[in-house]
């Protein structure tokens, strides 16, 4: 990794060190930062691996890939008690994610999994003063847990499930296949979580309930939860250590991107004429050489409508080196995989998919997942919008967020002025001999909008004959700086 300095508040700040929370460094969060529904029932998924021990499953490894499960505990929040009727479409369905921070990227990396459908709540005590129930409804203020084993191969496709409205049909359309090791479960790359491949990097598991009732009384959005864990191995009898920190409930697991790095500004919106939960997280790298590498996570927590389209303005800055990571959909899925392709347009850049109309399983932003999109400029940040494009109709299909965006007009280093001695190349304080080599090197070389040749003496921006005689011209000078001292790369020191 190259050196970059963090660019903090949309600012271009000196090079910044960043206070990583510890493992065991994250407080319980319960009753802290959640948002308790006032009114219905309010599942959230209260801890996760375990509240006291590491309940983390491996549970095989086909190939490149390995398989796991994580134990879950929900809680009924609200003041009525929440439908859990196995064997039916009235049951909550339990999704898991998994997320990596990497050289200050948070991406999503765990295959979409197929989900677990869950079955008679025992309605146990443990997350407020528990009014039990019988097998089919979850009590007021009580919980349920689901051990790792019992959340291992997930039956229920993440395309029969609308995200905003927690409807799907039962039985499910279709069914989990490949290897055992793999199916229906949490499916993760082994290059992605072997810690010789990652140094210094840090994972998080995120486990959602989706719940229809929870859903129709206005309480989808405090379902998620995280909880950060560490790959010691890919392969071993215990390959997951957590620490012993408490699960980040009614939190989803961008926020954790957040909590580590205060560089990054998290905007959270809502889908148009649907109301699902959409998080842009923007953070912004100065890499000291007068470019900025752009970061963006789009985050979709709910939303069935979906996002297809992402579009950042950039104004007159030079964009360069564009990217893109998604995530892959577990075999058997009916969706279309296809990368979104990045395109540098007039005065922006974007990326997309098909359209609903084109191709209704394409590759949309779909509830439960998060895209990085990423670019280098010659800009700095200022605080803009971007545009995203909604996948599904019903509604307006785009709209407008708050984030850091590359500033409109970057500053051409050959639109500045030249230092008092320009004839002065090596800098070294004399016109000599030195000058008139570095003039030779850098012959015929012109500036082109991102930098000025170090040869330009004459301010033309290129180096030519002209440059060689200003030099010859002024053999011997005395250019000893006093003052504001401007170089030629257009930078400026006070001396």
């Amino acid at each position: 990794m190259r050196g970059r300095t963090i660019l903090l508040t949309g600012a271009i700040a000196a090079t910044a060190s960043v206070s990583l929370l510890a493992v065991n460094g994250h407080a319980d969060r319960r009753g802290e930062s959640a948002t308790r529904g006032a009114i219905g029932p309010d599942v959230i998924c209260w801890t996760m691996c375990g509240e006291n021990s590491y309940d983390v499953d491996y549970r095989g490894t086909s190939g490149d890939y390995s398989g796991y499960s994580v134990a879950t505990q929900s809680c009924n929040w609200g003041d009525e008690v929440l439908d859990w009727y196995g064997g039916t479409n009235n049951s909550p369905i339990i999704m898991q994610n998994l997320y990596r921070l990497k050289d200050g990227r948070f991406e999503q990396i765990g295959i979409q999994s197929f989900m677990k459908h869950s079955f008679c709540a025992l309605s146990e005590p443990g997350c407020g003063s528990c009014q039990s129930t019988n097998c089919n409804t979850l009590g007021i203020g009580c919980a349920d847990t689901y051990w790792a084993g019992l959340n291992a191969g997930g039956e229920c496709p993440r395309s029969d499930v609308n995200g905003f409205t927690g409807d799907y049909p039962y039985p499910f359309t279709l069914n989990p296949s490949g290897p055992s090791a793999l199916r229906g479960n949490l499916i993760v790359a082994n290059i992605d979580v072997n810690p010789a491949d990652n140094p210094g990097a840090r994972y998080f598991f995120e486990a959602q309930y989706v719940a229809a009732d929870d859903m129709q009384a206005g309480n989808g959005n405090n379902n998620a939860s995280w909880r950060e864990i560490v790959f010691n191995s890919i392969s071993s009898t215990s390959p997951i250590a957590t620490g012993p920190s408490a699960t980040n409930n009614s939190e989803s697991a961008i926020d954790a991107w957040k909590e580590i790095d205060s560089s990054v500004r998290l905007t959270t919106t809502y889908v148009p004429d649907e109301g699902g939960k959409v998080v842009v997280g923007t953070k912004v790298f100065d890499n000291g050489d007068g470019t900025y590498d752009y970061e963006y996570a789009v985050y979709n927590m709910n939303s069935d409508r979906s996002i297809r389209k992402v579009i950042i303005p950039t104004g007159s800055a030079i964009v360069s080196t564009l990217g893109f990571h998604d995530v892959n959909y577990s075999e058997g899925e009916i969706y279309d995989g296809t990368d979104w392709p990045g395109n540098v347009g007039t005065g922006n850049v974007y990326w997309n998919t098909d359209t609903y109309a084109e191709n209704q399983v394409a590759n949309a932003i779909r509830w439960g997942s998060m895209y990085n999109f990423r670019f280098t400029t010659t800009a700095a940040p200022e605080v803009g919008q971007i545009e995203l494009g909604v996948f599904k109709p019903g509604g307006v299909m785009s709209y407008n967020v708050n984030t850091f965006i590359p500033a409109g007009d970057p500053v051409d280093p050959c639109d500045l002025p030249l230092g008092s001695c320009p004839e002065d190349v090596d800098d070294d304080g004399i016109v000599a001999v030195g000058d008139l080599l570095a003039i030779i090197g850098d012959f015929g070389d012109c500036g082109d909008g991102t930098y000025r040749p170090a040869g330009d003496v004459d301010g033309d921006c290129c180096v030519t004959v002209s440059d060689l005689l200003a030099v010859v011209g002024a053999w011997g000078n005395d250019c000893t700086p006093t003052g504001a001292c401007c170089m030629m790369d257009g930078s400026c020191d006070v001396i």
